[in-house]
């Protein structure tokens, strides 16, 4: 019975845990096969094992699209084409699943697909082959058929933006945290963890010539706690620089060269449908660890950044150039005029941003003309060299 026990309790939160990752697919499946039944009971002349098949396949496209946006809409055009040369095995659930695959295809970020698929299957809609003209369009019918694609294509846009600013928030948290992290690191390694050293070192010194036995003791078991207490410290020091290094999917605390960090915030503003343009004119450069943390969590900031606020699909230029005795890091985004929502910013970003950079002797500037963004960071040449190549 224990066991039974041990293994329900594991199995249930895994199970749990698989609907919430699948849910939307789920909810998929659950709109089709509820659609096919309401047919075969409205309409069960309509409806032959050939096209229960065409629905159940309608029904595995809809949730392909959830995840891989294009598989699933071309799968779902190949079915839809084929019922609509084949108009015996058409039943009405086909004209509804045709906007949720639209709806869905657009929550996936797949604008402009999404835009197709919908005036293509519009297009399959109105086309019938069992009257004498299968091109003759009937107004109201048409009317209707592209108004239900609208609806379905703002509800599905609605939803995508949802999702990018639970991204962007999500994201945001993690960067706070790994600031609020470290800044705890150092602040016990820096107060508490020096202040305790300092305990034992003076507990030590003192014990080696007590004024008598009792105070020496007393002494040795001070440098005795105060070593257990730098030992939890430690310990808790360990598990903060290896919760951050986890939270950043690294192994090691090196951070990623100079041309990696450009490439990866080109990445993630190509993920938040922004055109990236990028430009390195100083060569491979050579910067220290700690000048290389910086440059990569600035760019990562900006690249946020820009994903909010930034006008969608517009150009975002990253660029490293020379100025005399250091180099700039540089990007650029054009301003949306979308209204601003104030959960989106922490306010903790730049201000952290401008103190690392000045603790590796470089200067963090922002600057905007109303139209344009830009952030810069300047970063000394000093103890910079070129890779030889």
């Amino acid at each position: 019975m224990l066991m039974v026990s041990r293994d329900n309790s594991g199995v249930i939160p895994t199970a749990m845990k698989s609907i919430r990752r699948f849910r939307l697919e789920i909810g998929m499946v659950i709109c089709g096969l509820a659609l096919i039944l309401v047919t075969n009971v409205l309409r069960p002349y309509d409806v032959n094992p050939l096209s229960l098949l065409f629905a159940v396949a309608f029904t595995a496209a809809m949730a392909l699209a959830v995840r891989f946006p294009l598989p699933g809409a071309l799968l779902f055009l190949s079915l839809f084409t084929v019922v609509t040369l084949y108009p015996e095995h058409r039943i009405a659930a086909f004209t509804f699943m045709a906007p949720l695959l639209v709806a869905v295809t657009m929550r996936a970020g797949a604008t402009r697909l999404a835009i197709a698929c919908a005036v293509l299957l519009w297009f399959l809609g109105l086309i019938e082959r069992r009257s004498e003209n299968p091109f003759a369009v009937d107004p109201l019918p048409a009317f209707i058929w592209a108004g239900l694609f609208v609806i379905f294509l703002l509800i599905g846009w609605e939803a995508s933006r949802s999702l990018r600013q639970r991204r962007m928030l999500y994201e945001q948290w993690e960067i706070d945290m790994r600031n609020r992290r470290r800044e705890l690191a150092e602040t016990l390694h820096d107060s508490v963890a020096s202040s305790l050293t300092s305990i034992v070192m003076r507990s030590e010194a003192l014990a080696l010539d007590p004024p008598d036995t009792e105070t020496g003791q007393e002494l040795e078991d001070i440098a005795d706690a105060a070593r257990q207490s730098m030992q939890e410290v430690r310990a808790l020091l360990k598990i903060l620089d290896t919760e951050e290094r986890e939270n950043n999917g690294a192994t090691e605390t090196t951070p990623p060269s100079l041309t990696q960090s450009v490439q990866n915030a080109a990445q993630k503003l190509r993920t938040y449908q922004l055109n990236s343009h990028t430009e390195i004119s100083t060569g491979l450069l050579d910067f220290n660890s700690a000048r290389l943390e910086v440059v990569n969590k600035m760019l990562n900031e900006a690249a946020l950044n820009a994903g909010k606020y930034a006008v969608r699909r517009s150009k975002v230029s990253i660029t490293v150039n020379s100025h005399g005795d250091y180099v700039r890091v540089e990007m650029r985004n054009l301003i949306s005029r979308r209204p601003v929502d104030p959960a989106m910013s922490s306010g903790l970003g730049i201000p952290a941003l401008v103190q690392m950079a000045s603790n590796v002797g470089g200067k963090l500037s922002t600057s905007s003309d109303g139209e344009t963004w830009i952030i810069a960071l300047d970063v000394p040449k000093e103890g910079v060299q070129k890779i030889k190549q």
